[in-house]
């Protein structure tokens, strides 16, 4: 996590992986009983006032998959309104 501006902006980016596995009870048995998912991530937050913040984030995630391969690509958008300290 990084921050800018005196705090008021937030850079946050990062990587997961991860294999499940399985095991087959039924035909038909692949060469492959595991699947493989990666995914790269970022997430920007602007304060643009002390009321008003926007949050841009993007997410690949590619899956490696014995029956179908993935790729998805997953934007974000968020507009955050702070009514008092404690609600948003």
């Amino acid at each position: 996590e990084w921050d800018f501006r005196g705090g008021k902006d937030y850079l946050i980016a990062g990587v997961t992986g991860k294999q499940e596995t399985y095991r087959a009870t039924q035909v038909p048995v692949y060469t492959r009983p595991h699947r493989n998912t990666y995914a790269v991530y970022s997430s920007y937050s602007r304060e643009i006032n002390p009321k008003w913040t926007a949050i841009l984030g993007l997410r690949y995630t590619a899956i490696s998959d014995p029956i179908k391969d993935q790729h998805v690509l997953t934007p974000q958008f968020q507009l955050l309104h702070t009514i008092n300290k404690a609600s948003s």
